[in-house]
This record gives structure tokens, C-alpha cells and sequence, in this order.
């Protein structure tokens, strides 16, 4: 079949992709490291304007409703926690973190979707007793689907009818259908995206494995596990849905190997819907960023 996107046009569209926030790729960056501390977290947040007055506000909100006002960024890290931290910095990092997602239906947004994914993947995680994995899952879950941004940035006429016709089946054999039918899958396309932000061998083998696992490095691939565990759960809140849908289906081999029974879904669902949706709540405090 007819290639329908160039290799140029491919390229320019993650060239122009923009940049996450100084704040924010050092923020992710530092996540990644278990040798991090807490006062890192704040030496990175009292460096931005932006972000110290979105904390303040958050932390002083009504959601939280602080027994007296939070005026430190220390306080406001303290009591926010590191999660929320870095999810408010990724959501303000990047307009294309919040934009629609053309081609995935109105209310798919790069920043919802993961935050659902690294909220489920923080739970699955502990659930299994994989503690040393949290907070990088987490930031896998965030991240994990970014290559669309820049696809969504590629759809027009002729590439969602090519996208409408992506076959059914295995992850594997959709994601072959999407390189056939487009000439790049969104995996490929976040792992241009990592290599262009720098942000790191296990954050990068999430975004270009997390629907199949099995090819990911033996050093990462209980983490894209679990990933690729909490994708599929967030499927079952309802996916994105619409052409290229990014709610491939799970593998239940996986869900076996990390350690997850049918019977403990339910439970992790309602935990991943109900945080998800007062993080989102907590972090989307005071409208949209400067």
C-alpha cells in the first residue's frame, strides 16, 4: 500500500513538536531517579514562576483547604506530594499536553488520558509489591501514548481514512496494520519524541513497548509490564476511542505474569476512576496555565 504520511512530513512534525517546560523535563527527568530528594523537587519548582503560583493555588484551593494559607513552595510540595506535583507541571509543560487529540474523538487529550494510565499503573504496581517501580510507572502511564500528539498533528482526509481501516485483533497485529496503512505507528513516534526531550532508556522502552511487552529489554520490561497492564484497565473505563484508537487490546498473559486476577480489576478500576478523577479535579485548579 501507498505510504499516506512522507518520512518529511513525519520528521517535521516531531521537530515542531513543542518542547515540554524547562520545569517540567527536569521534574520528569528527576522522577526517574531513586536517588532523588524531596528539597530536589522544590529547588526545581521555586526556579518557575509559573508553576510556584499554579502550586500556591492548588495547595490554597478549596479541594485541599488548608487549616492556613500555604505560602512556601516547601509547604505546598509537602502537602501536595510529588505526584501532583510533576502531574501539574507535565499538564502546563506543553499546550499539546491539554489540546485536543484530532482523530481520537473530542475529549481525548494526551494529559487525561495518561494521567488515568499513571494513576492505574501507580496502583498495579504497589499492588504487586513492585515499590522500587511506583514512581517511574507513573510517569510511564503519563506519558506512555505521546507519540499521538504528533499523530494527531499528521491527520487529515486522506490519513483517517487510511485510519479507519486498521485491523482488529492482537496489539501486534494492529500496530503492524498502523505501520502499514500510515508508515508509523504511534509507538515509533513517541520514541522520536523521547530521543528528542532526552528523557531516559526506561521512560523510552514504556512508549515504544507498552503494547507488547515482550519486546522490551529484560532491565525494563517489568515496568512496560506493568504499563501495558494499566493501559488495558484504562480501556475498560472506556478508551479514547475513534480512528487509531490507543485502547489496544491487553494481553491477559500479562496480566497473569505481573501478578493480576480478574478478580482484583474491579477494585483497581473504581480505585483508578475515583483518584484519577480528583487529581485531574486537583490539578486543573484555577483554569488553564500561563
Amino acid at each position: 500500500m501507498v505510504r499516506v504520511i512522507s518520512e518529511e512530513r513525519i520528521d517535521r512534525a516531531v521537530r515542531e513538536l513543542a518542547p515540554l517546560s524547562v520545569s517540567a523535563l527536569t521534574l520528569v527527568r528527576l522522577t526517574g531517579d531513586p536517588s532523588h530528594a524531596a528539597e530536589d523537587i522544590v529547588r526545581v519548582v521555586d526556579q518557575d514562576a509559573s508553576l510556584t503560583i499554579r502550586l500556591l493555588r492548588i495547595a490554597n484551593s478549596p479541594v485541599i483547604a488548608p487549616a492556613a494559607p500555604i505560602e512556601s513552595v516547601e509547604h505546598a510540595v509537602s502537602l501536595l506530594g510529588e505526584r501532583t506535583v510533576v502531574s501539574a507541571a507535565l499538564s502546563i509543560g506543553a499546550n499539546w499536553m491539554q489540546a485536543p487529540l484530532a482523530g481520537y474523538g473530542p475529549d481525548a487529550k494526551i494529559f487525561d488520558i495518561g494521567l488515568k494510565t499513571a494513576v492505574a499503573a501507580r496502583l498495579v504496581a504497589t499492588h504487586v509489591g513492585s515499590e522500587e517501580l511506583v514512581a517511574v510507572a507513573y510517569m510511564g502511564g503519563l506519558l506512555h501514548d505521546i507519540g499521538s500528539a504528533v499523530l494527531a498533528e499528521l491527520f487529515e482526509p486522506s490519513v483517517l481514512a487510511a485510519s479507519e481501516g486498521l485491523g482488529s485483533g492482537t496489539a501486534a497485529a494492529r500496530l503492524a496494520a498502523e505501520k502499514e496503512n500510515l508508515g508509523v505507528t504511534h509507538c515509533e513516534l513517541g520514541v522520536r519524541v523521547v530521543d528528542q526531550f532526552g528523557l531516559g532508556p526506561a521512560l523510552r522502552a514504556v512508549i515504544e513497548h507498552h503494547h507488547v511487552p515482550s519486546g522490551a529489554a529484560p532491565d525494563f520490561r517489568r515496568l512496560v509490564e506493568i504499563v501495558h497492564v494499566a493501559d488495558g484497565m484504562c480501556a475498560r473505563l472506556g478508551g479514547e476511542g475513534g480512528p487509531g484508537s490507543l485502547a489496544y487490546p491487553a494481553d491477559p498473559a500479562v496480566f497473569e505474569k505481573v501478578g493480576i486476577r480478574e478478580s482484583d480489576l474491579s477494585g483497581l478500576i473504581s480505585d483508578t476512576l475515583e483518584e484519577s478523577s480528583a487529581l485531574l479535579e486537583l490539578v486543573s485548579f484555577g483554569g488553564a496555565s500561563a
